[in-house]
C-alpha cells in the first residue's frame, strides 16, 4: 500500500554524458520523519521531480511538482479545489484506491467510474495533473499469491484522462515470492501494463513500485535493469519509523544503492 509516511522515488529526465543521454530518477518524496533520507533526496530534486505536500518548504518551493495521495474521490475533489499557484498547493493529485476502509465500497465496486470522476475534478482545476495508484489486487495481482496478469481495469479505464500511473506490483518481488527469482515475472507484468495504457495515451507516465519493506537492494536493482526500458519511473517505498512498519532493508546505504542504479542507465 502507498502510505504518506513513505519515501517514494521515480525515474525521468536525463543525465548528461559525453556521448550518451540516459534516463535519470525523478523523485516522489512523501516522508518527513527521516532527516537523512530527506536530505539525500532533496539533493536530487530537479525539474521533473515530485515532492509530497507535507515536506514542501513553502519559503523555498523549488521546481518540483507537489503531490498528494488521497484514497477517496471526495478527498481528490477537496485537493483539486485548492487555489492554483499557492505555495505548497498540490500540482499532482494521485488517487490511491485500495481494498481498505479509506476507499468507499461504492468506489471499489465501480472503480473506472470513480477514476473518471476524480480525473474530471482534477483537470477542471486547470492547473493540476491527475494520477492513479490502485493497489495490487486492482491491477491484477492474485490475492495472497505471487502471480499477476493485467485484469479488467487495464482495459476499462479512459487512460487519456490519466497523467501518471503508479503500478503497485511490489509484492511480486517480496522475499516470500522468491525475490530475485521472480524479477522476470515482475518485469513482464509492468511491461504489459505500460504497453496497454500507452497504446491509448502515449503521454501517460508509468511508474513501477518497489519497496524496501520486503525487498533487498540487489533484487530491486536487478528489477530496475530488467524493466527500465518499459516504464518511465520507479516508486520506491521506504517506510519511515513513524509508520510503525518493520522495514528490514530500510538503511540509507540500500536507498543510495538503488537510486544510483536507477540513475546509472545500466
Amino acid at each position: 500500500m502507498l502510505r504518506k509516511l513513505f519515501l517514494v522515488l521515480g525515474l525521468s529526465g536525463a543525465l548528461a554524458c559525453p556521448a550518451l543521454s540516459f534516463a535519470r530518477p525523478s523523485m516522489m518524496f512523501a516522508s518527513d520523519s527521516d532527516p537523512e533520507a530527506v536530505n539525500f533526496v532533496r539533493e536530487k530534486f530537479g525539474d521533473a521531480d515530485y515532492v509530497g505536500s507535507r515536506v514542501v518548504d513553502v519559503s523555498k518551493p523549488g521546481k518540483s511538482a507537489v503531490f498528494v495521495l488521497p484514497a477517496s474521490v471526495d478527498s481528490v475533489r477537496h485537493h483539486a479545489r485548492a487555489a492554483c499557484g499557492t505555495k505548497g498547493a498540490p500540482t499532482v493529485v494521485i488517487y490511491d484506491p485500495e481494498h481498505w476502509e479509506a476507499t468507499p465500497e461504492s468506489e471499489r465496486r465501480d472503480l473506472p467510474a470513480a477514476i473518471e470522476a476524480g480525473a474530471d475534478a482534477v483537470h477542471a482545476s486547470g492547473c493540476r495533473k491527475f494520477g492513479l495508484a490502485p493497489d495490487g489486487e486492482f491491477i491484477g495481482l492474485v490475492p495472497k499469491a505471487c502471480s499477476a496478469t493485467p485484469g479488467a481495469l487495464a482495459r476499462s479505464v479512459n487512460w487519456k484522462k490519466v497523467d501518471v500511473l503508479v503500478l503497485q506490483a511490489q509484492r511480486l518481488l517480496a522475499e516470500r515470492c522468491g525475490g530475485r527469482a521472480n524479477v522476470a515475472a515482475y518485469s513482464r507484468f509492468v511491461a504489459e501494463w505500460s504497453r496497454i495504457v500507452k497504446a491509448v495515451n502515449p503521454d501517460i507516465k508509468v511508474f513501477s513500485s518497489l519497496t524496501f519493506r520486503y525487498t533487498d537492494a540487489a533484487t530491486m536493482s536487478e528489477a530496475i535493469r530488467k524493466s527500465r526500458r518499459d516504464v518511465d519511473g520507479y516508486y520506491l517505498a521506504y517506510p519511515s519509523s513513524e509508520s510503525g512498519t518493520k522495514c528490514q532493508h530500510c538503511q540509507s546505504s540500500n536507498l543510495k544503492s538503488v537510486v544510483e542504479t536507477i540513475g546509472s542507465g545500466q
